[in-house]
């Protein structure tokens, strides 16, 4: 019996094993790892002066608990748990022509999530302003000027399109062109037909143009005139015809040979010339179209508008035989940088300038805009012109500025100035605007790369 009893006990114990043995053992519930997310910070210089620069700082994502450091030659200048994914800083009382090393660090939950290096070197005074020389007109003779537009042929030849009283006590205005010949300035008088108001003082010459070709074509709402053989000859007489009315006050032009121009002017028009006759477009409602430019081939064009306010704002984009707003704060085409200053081609590439002096480059076939470089803080440029994506100038109050790709640096300062106009090529720089002191005579400084 006592052999029975163990006997059984045995077999219960071993099977029990077997069955403990063979059962699969249940693995611990995996718990997953935890989400790191990757942050990283991005510095990059903004307006570089000479004793003064711009650093503008970038995080990719936006944690709710930050901490941003920004340490100059390891002294800390710049701490802050940001709320925005962009910041912009300003620091002067700095040395020109002296090299300065920046590190930033973000940290989260108190772990550093990433660091970047970023060195900026400040101007030297004298090589920022040597290069250019400043051309300052008589009073008497250039009273009330106004430059609207300038157009550089070579080092040898550049037109510039004004207006100016013909003496300080006169209300008599003359419209023309100052040419340029390398060694001095010469004015030619042009007799622009009225405008679209009937009067010939409120019709200057707005724009003056060189297309691919050669053509030179310079003009206004009433007029437009060709540059031949060393003489202004009339091209387009607009008015005076009683069965078409131009409803628009040109402001620019632009085009590939003088039978395919484009100009765009107040009350929202596009005026097309073919050669022979004109016809007209509205396309921006009773906006002012400001400016006008286009790719090499006259395939793509872009037109911006302001209103009457200069608050709404917007760019179009001609393609196809025809105008679609591609750029506009009320409307969801994408990222909107501010209000639109000016426009450029350069290359077959298309630029914009905004308020902020935010550089733009506008894709057509995308109808994409993508930000090049700017300065938030600076606010300053009204104007720019293309060479190159990387060779781009500005202009605005009493500075002259460069982008290199990466850096806006002021190159020159004019002081007692208002700059408002710039063209450039692969040689040469030359900026417009006039004297902030009556009688507000034009200046026109000259620079060479």
């Amino acid at each position: 019996m006592e052999k029975k009893r163990c006997f059984t006990f045995c077999m219960i114990l071993a099977l029990s094993f077997v069955i403990i043995s063979c059962s699969p053992t249940e693995p611990e519930e995996e718990k997953p790892d935890p989400v790191e997310e990757e942050y990283h910070i991005t510095l990059t210089p903004g307006l570089v002066g000479i004793t003064d620069l711009y650093l503008n700082i970038s995080i990719d994502e936006l944690p709710d608990s930050n901490e941003v450091n920004v340490f100059m030659n390891d002294s800390l200048v710049f701490s802050k748990n940001m709320d925005e994914k962009e910041e912009t800083i300003f620091l002067d009382d700095l040395s020109r022509g002296l090299e300065y090393k920046f590190k930033g660090v973000i940290s989260v939950e108190n772990e550093i999530a990433d660091s970047a290096l970023l060195t900026i070197t400040t101007l030297d005074e004298t090589s920022a302003i040597e290069n250019f020389t400043v051309y300052e007109f008589e009073a008497d003779s250039f009273c009330s000027s106004h430059i609207f537009d300038i157009e550089i042929l070579s080092e040898n030849e550049i037109f510039i399109a004004t207006s100016n009283k013909i003496a300080r006590d006169s209300c008599d205005m003359r419209y023309g062109i100052m040419r340029w010949d390398g060694e001095k300035w010469d004015y030619d008088v042009i007799i622009a037909r009225p405008g679209i108001y009937d009067e010939p003082w409120d019709n200057p010459l707005y724009f003056v143009e060189k297309f691919e070709n050669g053509e030179i074509v310079a003009g206004n709402s009433g007029t437009l005139v060709e540059y031949k053989n060393g003489r202004w000859e009339e091209l387009l007489v607009i008015h005076g015809n009683p069965n078409k009315i131009w409803h628009s006050d040109a402001r620019e032009l632009w085009g590939t040979s003088s039978d395919n121009l484009y100009m765009c002017g107040e009350n929202g028009y596009i005026t097309y010339f073919n050669g022979s006759d004109w016809s007209e477009e509205k396309i921006a409602g009773d906006n002012i179209l400001k400016g006008i430019t286009g790719t090499g081939d006259g395939k793509h064009m872009i037109t911006f508008y302001t209103d009457f306010y200069g608050a709404a704002t917007g760019i179009y984009h001609y393609h196809d035989s025809q105008w679609e707003l591609v750029y506009d704060e009320t409307l969801n085409l994408g990222k909107f940088y501010g209000r639109i200053e000016d426009v450029a081609g350069g290359k077959g590439k298309l630029f914009a300038l905004t308020e902020h002096d935010y550089i733009l480059r506008y894709y057509p076939d995308r109808k994409a805009f993508k930000y090049l470089g700017g300065n938030a803080y600076l606010g300053k440029a009204e104007a720019l012109s293309v060479t190159e994506e990387n060779d781009i100038y500005l202009c605005g109050y009493t500075r002259i500025f460069h982008f290199n790709g990466l850096t806006i640096l002021e190159i020159c300062e004019l002081p007692g100035t208002t700059l408002i106009r710039i063209d450039s090529d692969e040689n040469m720089i030359v900026v417009g605007g006039n004297s902030n002191g009556y009688p507000y005579p034009p200046v026109i400084a000259i620079g060479y790369k």
